[in-house]
């Protein structure tokens, strides 16, 4: 199993956040398969952060590129934001299997609030049911928040 990461899971573009309570936020999240590199069906795509104390109102799971049939689970990973090293797994509380064949799946209000808040940052996670060469495959999160 492989790790791989969004600009966000790296620290590279930071993640927007809420400083007003009720104040909604919303952001982008996105991975391309690199060409050369295929991604597994036990390999998982940390894509966002769901910062601490913010609940999700609204995600959006949009694929472009992909095999007609593939799907994707999304939610919460396990252990700490950014670390690619440990083993670490990926729920699928968000979305358990969105379609990501040039379309976009919205996932259901009920399943969002049954995740409650966290004083600590939380990684979300994608994981594919085919495996999926690049170039030219890119999986966005539209991630709606608040705290």
């Amino acid at each position: 199993m492989t790790i791989l990461q969004s600009q966000i899971a790296q620290g590279v573009k930071p993640v927007p956040q809420a400083f007003t309570a009720g104040a909604v936020v919303a952001y982008r999240a996105e991975y391309t398969i690199p060409s050369g590199t295929t991604v597994a069906t036990t390999d998982v795509i940390e894509m966002a952060v769901l910062p601490a104390d913010h609940t999700l109102i609204g995600v959006t799971i949009v694929g472009a590129g992909f095999t007609t049939g593939t799907t994707a689970k999304v939610g919460l990973m396990s252990g700490e934001v950014g670390d690619d090293e440990s083993a670490r797994t990926c729920g699928s509380e968000i979305a358990a299997t969105a379609d990501v064949k040039d379309t976009e799946s919205s996932a259901k209000a009920s399943a969002l609030a049954a995740i409650a808040k966290s004083d600590t940052d939380r990684a979300i996670g994608l994981q594919l049911s085919a495996s999926e060469a690049g170039p030219s495959k890119t999986v966005t999160l539209v991630i709606l928040m608040t705290q």
